[in-house]
């Protein structure tokens, strides 16, 4: 006898084809379920890294920017170090200071402790509401970099949505009062927002930066290892120059301190799951939500109350996202 296929009708290749075709639902609804993880764990990253910036904020009245950076990092490092010997010493924890790939750790450090320097300046000249939509810049330049770096494929849905969200950044910014100080109109913004818009400019170009390499090391580092190198390349580098801008604290002046690095790197750990999910150019007009964030700690914290240009930007930014996650949620 030849080899053929089961008889039609036969109850064999009717089981193997409806058993074959339920894997493969099974196989896309795992994949779809890890997006939407993936995006709920993007959620809590920005939400922990607002309550950081709005909190360096508040720190920045009481000490120096340098300081409170250098603190962010350090307690960030001391935190991050003490868990791993303690899973080592219960024998569950695994090797988090082997990188895969360790020069691009490194670079992706590089990168945000760079971020931190400038956005800290940036908080402290700007409200918080105005400093975190200049960074906001950052998701636009991620989303048009992502497919040259990384290879993925950016839709023109995610193009759509990044400018509608870039475009409500812009009406929170008010471009035009920038210009006329620009141009010799002193009074149009109050003193030093032409340097708290530099440093954001330049904080965003090192946040999307930083963000396209977290992708990269996140597919083969566990976050625990991306947590150790970031805050290493924050304290070595803020501890040799911390020494010239120093106000000694008191005891309750060194637990205000340490709060801000307990921030830092739960943040630093929710972006290594999120990367690790979703991709890059799906993630980024999501990072526009934190603006809303930004703005409720900007009422509560510091007594600014949005104006009219600021909730017009942010109607566009919740449209972005929503948009977006609806995307991703549904993505096979």
């Amino acid at each position: 006898m030849g080899l053929s296929g089961p008889p039609r009708g036969s109850r064999v290749g009717t089981r193997e084809t409806v058993l074959h075709g339920w894997s493969l639902a099974v196989l896309n609804n795992k994949a779809g379920g890890a997006q939407q993880v993936g995006v709920v764990f993007f959620f809590c990253m920005l939400l922990s890294f607002s309550t950081m910036e709005a909190y360096g904020k508040w720190l920045s009245q009481t000490f120096p920017v340098l300081q409170v950076v250098w603190a962010r990092y350090t307690f960030h490092f001391v935190l991050i170090v003490a868990v791993m010997i303690l899973l080592r010493v219960l024998g569950r924890g695994p090797r988090f200071h082997r990188s895969h790939r360790p020069r691009a750790q490194i670079i992706r450090s590089v990168f945000l402790f760079g971020m931190t320097f400038f956005y800290f300046h940036a908080l402290a000249r700007l409200p918080i509401a105005e400093a975190t939509a200049i960074i906001f810049t950052a998701p636009l330049i991620m989303s048009v970099l992502s497919g040259v770096t990384l290879g993925e494929r950016v839709g023109w849905q995610e193009w759509c949505a990044a400018l509608v969200g870039f475009a409500g950044v812009l009406i929170v910014v008010q471009p035009l009062a920038l210009i006329a100080t620009l141009t010799g109109d002193g009074d149009a913004l109050p003193p030093g927002t032409l340097t708290g818009v530099a440093a954001g400019i330049t904080g965003a170009f090192l946040f999307a930066f930083y963000m396209l390499s977290s992708r990269f090391v996140s597919v083969v580092d566990p976050p625990e290892t991306g947590l150790l190198y970031s805050s290493l390349a924050g304290v070595v580098v803020t501890s040799t120059t911390v020494p010239f801008d120093w106000q000694t604290p008191d005891a309750v002046g060194w637990g205000m301190l340490a709060v801000i690095g307990g921030f830092g790197a739960l943040g630093q750990y929710l972006a290594g799951f999120a990367f690790a999910r979703v991709q890059a150019s799906k993630l980024a007009p999501l990072t526009y939500v934190q603006l809303l964030f930004a703005v409720s700690y900007g009422v509560l914290l510091f007594g600014t109350v949005p104006g009219l240009n600021t909730l017009a930007g942010a109607g566009l930014i919740v449209l972005a996202g929503i948009y977006t996650y609806r995307r991703t949620a549904g993505a096979k």
